[in-house]
């Protein structure tokens, strides 16, 4: 259905910094193809060349062929008309707001199909399909820019699924999923297959797709490195994927670990009987929610799409407002201007926080006490695997580079209190581990840490605590350990624990 021969790209003008090299693939009918390796090291561009928008939107040069298999023959990709490539190949990108056309849910469902010219009978039943299969029914009506990100997500490949490809390309699908909707998309994914489509994936978490894929590409430095067939991926150890940066293939013998507590001098911060609404006589998106951010802890905090965890970090951090309740230092009441000063949300789309020219201008804009220290900056750089990005542009970063600076500038500030919503949405294992023992070092120093997170791999071993919200709603608070079983069923299986104080 698709063949890759001898592909090579660059943005560069005079042909050099090849971001794609050389790179060679098939994929049939009914096959499902994972591309991985660490960030930066192409997937993305990859299926930018796979979907059209290498070379009919992204310029640069390109080298090489993609073609794709139409009534029998192969065509080069950059034959078709892009109104012909939506006929046959849906995409669903790594940021789900670039993808948005309208702005209610069910009107983004049904755009593609309309722009397809659909009948009307088939709209609405397609539209009605997809809100199913997504689990989107009950935010029908919804406006986008009200969703989560993870709903955001979903709305998005109901979108893509409704015209029916044969194609799917799929960037980091599972980014911004919680752990119920991410078996769902397993599931998909199985179906598609099952039902002849063509699938490729760049992905950085592996254990949902473990069943259904046929081949897993590992890339580095914009090559194909390695390809494994079969059955033979099922024969890889979790040590045997780290050595080569990549996540664990089941989550089945899941250890906790995470850091203990380090007792921190200082104040920890307090959120008492807190509540949130949009506007007044709206429903609470943070209902009576209680909790302690102790110094020298690195707490998590779970739960599913749409259940107000973003919007309590904005509120620990002063970004937004309490409609009632308090936040506390101690015994002192913080009001939300002065939690600015003390803590420092690290945004889930980084580029919400980049507004340099440079890497290192980016680190050298941030505040920080005891004045600007080289060595400091350099340190931070190289823990974070950007010490060879120092003068790139932060917005010709990758997703995973982009979220990586972000967490840099953070830590450089070295806020009493780090919020993270999540930091690993786009990072392989190596720089997940890295991550790991920056926030480890950070709390030992007795500054206190919320990660915003689905990542069950990174729970287990960075985390102590987890908060569990659900409907805005604390649903745990508890210590994470290899019994916690509740917590564990939750975080594999997306399985909510039954309610309790």
């Amino acid at each position: 259905m698709i063949r890759i021969e001898d592909l090579s790209f660059t943005y560069k003008p005079d042909k050099t910094g090849w971001i794609l090299k050389d790179a060679c693939l098939d994929a049939a009918p009914g096959e499902c193809i994972l591309v991985c390796g660490a960030s930066g090291c192409g997937k993305t561009t990859l299926t930018r060349a796979v979907n059209g928008l290498i070379p009919h939107f992204e310029k640069g040069w390109r080298a090489g062929r993609v073609l794709v298999n139409r009534a029998g023959s192969y065509t080069d990709i950059k034959h078709f008309k892009p109104y012909e490539l939506a006929r046959i190949m849906g995409s669903v990108f790594q940021d789900p707001r670039s993808q948005f056309f309208t702005t209610r849910v069910k009107d983004e469902v049904a755009w593609g199909c309309e722009n397809l010219k659909l009948e009307k009978k088939k709209i609405m039943d397609r539209l009605d399909q997809a809100l199913f299969v997504f689990d989107l029914e009950h935010l029908r009506d919804r406006q986008v820019f009200e969703l989560s990100n993870g709903e955001k997500q979903r709305a998005v490949f109901a979108s893509i699924w409704a015209m029916a490809p044969c194609i799917y390309v799929l960037d980091e699908p599972s980014s911004n999923l919680d752990p119920g909707s991410i078996q769902n998309l397993g599931a998909i994914i199985g179906l598609l297959k099952s039902k002849g489509h063509t699938i490729v994936i760049a992905e950085h978490r592996l254990y949902y797709l473990a069943r259904v894929i046929d081949r897993m590409v590992v890339m580095d430095r914009g090559r194909i490195k390695t390809c494994y067939q079969g059955k033979a991926l099922h024969t890889l150890s979790s040590s045997t994927l780290a050595s080569r940066g990549l996540r664990r293939m089941d989550l089945a013998h899941l250890e906790f670990k995470g850091f203990s507590r380090t007792a921190g001098s200082g104040q920890d911060l307090v959120v008492n009987n807190l509540e949130f609404r949009h506007k007044k006589g709206a429903s609470p998106v943070i209902k009576d929610v209680s909790l302690t951010i102790a110094r020298g802890e690195i707490s998590g905090l779970c739960g599913p799409n749409g259940s107000g965890k973003t919007t309590l970090c904005r509120l620990i951090s002063g970004l937004i407002r309490e409609t009632k309740g308090e936040i506390r230092l101690g015994n002192t009441p913080l009001p939300a201007k002065a939690r600015l000063k003390i803590c420092h949300l690290v945004l889930q789309q980084a580029d919400h926080q980049l507004f340099r020219a440079s890497v290192l201008q980016e680190i050298y804009a941030m505040p920080r006490q005891g004045g600007k220290d080289p060595a400091f900056m350099e340190e931070i750089l190289q823990s974070l695997g950007l010490q060879d990005l120092a003068d790139c542009h932060p917005q010709a970063l990758s997703g995973g580079q982009k979220q990586r600076l972000a967490i840099a500038c953070a830590l450089v500030r070295d806020p009493d209190f780090l919020i993270l919503d999540e930091p690993t949405s786009g990072m392989d294992a190596g720089n997940m581990n890295r991550l790991a023992g920056l926030l480890q070092g950070f709390a030992a120093r007795g500054r206190g840490v919320v990660v915003v997170t689905h990542d069950a791999q990174f729970l287990a071993q960075t985390c102590s605590k987890a908060v569990l919200l659900d409907r805005g709603r604390v649903r745990m608070d508890s210590n994470l350990s290899q019994t916690n079983k509740a917590f564990t069923q939750y975080l594999i299986r997306g399985i909510l624990p039954p309610h309790h104080s």
